[in-house]
Order: C-alpha cells, then structure tokens, then sequence
C-alpha cells in the first residue's frame, strides 16, 4: 500500500465521524441536484406538453401587425403554395356579460388534422365522425348551426359555467368594439 493511501485511510478511521459527515455531505448535494435536475426537466416537459396542447402539430405560425393578415393569404397558402396541410386560427378576444374571453376562429375541416376538440354530443373526431353516410344527429347538427347560423359559438364548459350559460342561450357579446347577437351551439372539454 502506498503511503499516502495508508495515511489518509488512517486518519479517516481515526475520525469515524468526520468521515461520515463528508459522505453525507457527498451524498445530499448528489441527491439535491438529481432534484433540481429532474424539477426542471419536469416542468419543461409540462411545459412542451401544455404548448402541444394548445398549438397541436402546428409547426409555423403567421402573426399579423397592426392592419391584420390578408383572409386571401390562407387560399394562396393551400392553392398557389400547395401547402394542403395547414389550418388558420384567427384569435382574439370578446366581452360576454361583463367577462373578457379569448376567442379562436378555426377552419373546422382543417382542423381536424392538426387537433381534436371533445364537444359535446360529437363524434370521435370532436366534429364530424360520419362515415356511413348518416347525416343525422347531434354532431351534424353542431357542425349545420356552425355553418349556418349567424353567431353561433362553441364555450368551454369552465367559461359556460362560470358564466351560467348553457347550450341554446342567447348572449350579447362585443367584438371589435361592437355589439353582436350570439348563440351557444355548443360545449367542449372536460365536465368540471
């Protein structure tokens, strides 16, 4: 055995409880980094997950400035460009009995590439899940008083709640500064 070895193994036998200590000590600052390591890979991963949610398989993102983005910037997209997968979302927000709510505008049949939405009454897909040529029911129905009704909306089921509404109530919203007639057509997510 080397001398140096022989005299640091002696004094550490000879102080039992320092040597302790400096192990413990070892030991807590391994285990408190582990710690912090696996808190912040932990609330990254919460975090992608919640931007997942959100943005879906999005991949770009078109934001527009003060005067807005062209509405013929999203047909040159999917004809002129060829880009076929891609679905716009126009947010902004409204008033609705006093509450300020976000507002997302999607291309439903678009959409169901990139996102699923749970509403109400839907099918599998969120919105339309016909596929045996059925055109009855309540998700055909929904997707109808989308496309045909002047102010049809779809409310989360928090918002709806909060705000005592429920499906067919009529609601005076303002957007963009003006005052406009609203139906709720329908609810999504999950029952509080």
């Amino acid at each position: 055995m080397p001398v140096l070895f022989r005299a640091s193994f002696g004094y550490l036998l000879r102080h039992p409880w320092q040597l302790g200590l400096a192990l413990v000590g070892i030991v807590a600052g391994v285990a408190v980094m582990v710690a912090v390591d696996l808190a912040n890979e932990s609330s990254r991963k919460a975090f992608t997950m919640s931007i997942d949610a959100i943005n879906g398989k999005a991949t770009h993102q078109v934001v527009a400035g003060p005067s807005g983005v062209d509405e013929s910037l999203y047909a040159r997209l999917r004809t002129d460009a060829g880009m076929r997968n891609i679905a716009p979302v126009v947010s902004g927000f409204i008033e609705v009995e006093a509450s300020t709510l976000q507002i997302l505008g999607v291309d439903m049949f678009a959409e169901r590439e990139f996102r699923t939405y749970a509403l109400e009454g839907a099918g599998e897909s969120g919105f339309l899940d016909r596929r045996d040529g059925d055109d009855t029911g309540p998700d055909v129905d929904l997707v109808r008083r989308l496309l045909t009704e002047p102010g049809a909306l779809v409310l989360s089921r928090r918002s709806a709640g909060r705000l005592g509404l429920a499906v067919g109530d009529r609601v005076s919203i303002t957007a963009g500064g003006k005052l406009q007639d609203a139906v709720i057509v329908g609810l999504f997510g999950a029952a509080d």
